[in-house]
């Protein structure tokens, strides 16, 4: 799956029309989505990473995708008033993430137990393909 460039000016453009403490995400709705974005944003900065280590063709694609991932996940950040997670706990998530998918990724690839290499790639492969559904619900 390809991501259309449109598809992050439009989610930009959304998230720098928006007022100034406002949020950005509909009222009502639980901060668990901003979260799950603080989540898939730390993960696509990990994928990003490894795929520009490994020369992959595929890591302009992955740079995009997570560029359009920060972009939701600020949009969605919480303002100082909004009861929910802190930013500081939001950042902390992402860095988390960031940090167990790159540990997930380096073992998919230099692990020489080809069992745990496999499954190290299969976890990554489902962590991702979650967030990738979540850009596009």
């Amino acid at each position: 799956m390809t991501l259309r460039p449109c598809l992050f000016a439009a989610a930009l453009a959304a998230f720098l029309a928006a007022p100034s403490g406002s949020r950005a995400v509909a009222p009502g709705a639980s901060l668990d989505a901003t979260e799950e974005l603080a989540i898939c944003a730390g993960r696509l900065a990990a994928l990003t990473d490894h795929l520009w280590q490994m020369n992959d063709p595929l890591a302009p694609a992955a740079e995009l995708r997570r560029d359009w991932m920060v972009a939701l996940y600020e949009a969605s950040l919480p303002t100082a008033g909004d009861p929910g997670m802190s930013r500081s706990a939001l950042l902390l998530g992402r860095i988390r993430a960031k940090r167990d998918l790159d540990r997930l990724l380096e073992t998919g690839e230099f692990n020489p137990d080809r069992r745990r290499a496999r499954m190290a790639r299969s976890l990554a492969d489902r962590q991702m393909d979650s967030c990738i559904a979540l850009m596009t619900r």
